[in-house]
């Protein structure tokens, strides 16, 4: 088979290397050939900062609420060669997903956060695609490698609410705090 333009390979049965010639003429059934292409997913969520319950921990636990409209950006090269840039924003669950994927170049794609206003960078987390010398810091998450067809998951970037310190100021007229 000659290898559609846009796909990336998948498994084929018997293999994408049949010779036609050589095919018997009469019934040769099972001679497919499998095209895929990836994605990469993920969310940015509310890694609650209370450091006495062990979170700010990088994973997206019960309870932490979502992230919603945060800009999230997938850059890098394809194994054919071909720039990607491409950018969403979260959905009100916290997700966001990037489809169509071909397999990335040696250097593997990188995911990019646009830190959201009101709170402070947490722990960013590397999901399940084949992750090379992966990186995740300031509200990146590069070396993301994926094989045709994968659908890659768990890209999370961890936030922190912004402390608040609150009060009142009173005249103490007898002195008493």
């Amino acid at each position: 088979e000659t290898q559609p333009q846009g796909y990336a390979d998948a498994a084929e049965n018997p293999s994408n290397q049949i010779d036609i010639t050589a095919l018997p003429l009469t019934g040769s059934n099972g001679n497919d050939f499998g095209e895929k292409l990836g994605s990469i997913a993920g969310s940015v969520y509310e890694d609650f900062s209370n450091l006495a319950a062990g979170n700010n921990n990088g994973l997206r636990d019960s309870g932490e609420n979502p992230i919603a409209n945060v800009i999230v950006t997938l850059t890098g090269t394809d194994v054919l060669g071909n720039p990607v840039n491409l950018t969403t924003t979260t959905a009100a669950d916290g997700s966001y997903r990037f489809n169509d994927l071909m397999p990335a170049n040696a250097a593997g794609y990188k995911v990019v956060e646009t830190q959201p206003a009101g709170y402070l960078d947490g722990k960013h987390t590397a999901g399940n695609g084949v992750v090379a010398g992966s990186n995740a810091v300031a509200n990146e998450i590069s070396g993301i490698n994926i094989s045709a067809g994968q659908q890659a998951s768990g890209y999370l970037f961890g936030e922190l609410a912004n402390a608040t310190i609150s009060g009142t100021v009173y005249l103490d007229r007898n002195d008493d705090g």
